[in-house]
């Protein structure tokens, strides 16, 4: 996983719309919660990267740079 791209922190394509990338954060954010909810960390880093989905020019440039990541990255 490459932590500094949101969509592969969320494991999202660079074409997730914008419910997808909601509903892809809470499952995120659920999952980790039920498997380890003291990792704060990564509930921050979840958090974060639905936060900068949310910009449309973040969310841009990052998919941009998806695609040469590779979907399965």
């Amino acid at each position: 996983m490459t932590p500094n791209n949101p969509f592969a922190v969320l494991r999202l394509p660079a074409n997730a719309t914008a419910p997808e990338i909601k509903s892809g954060g809470q499952l995120a954010l659920a999952r980790l919660r039920l498997s380890d909810p003291d990792n704060t960390t990564a509930i921050r880093e979840i958090e974060s990267a639905i936060e900068q989905l949310r910009d449309p020019v973040k969310r841009f440039r990052f998919g941009l740079e998806w695609p040469s990541l590779g979907p399965s990255a």
